[in-house]
């Protein structure tokens, strides 16, 4: 996954965290995430199989 997404926070129902290191991300958290757009594809595929869901990609 290296050069292909960054982590950016971590929410669930009550508070919204940056990620770090120490960040433990439980079933049910939501992550926001900086993805290379030059390798969508690759993050997609990583994501899925690594039992992420998506909400969508966003260029902005």
């Amino acid at each position: 996954m290296k050069n292909l997404t960054l982590p950016l926070t971590s929410h669930n129902n009550e508070t919204i965290v940056p990620v770090s290191d120490q960040t433990k991300i439980k079933s049910g958290d939501q992550v926001t995430f900086l993805v290379n757009l030059r390798r969508k594809e690759e993050a997609e595929e990583w994501f899925r199989g690594n039992g992420w869901k998506s909400n969508d990609f966003s260029p902005t």
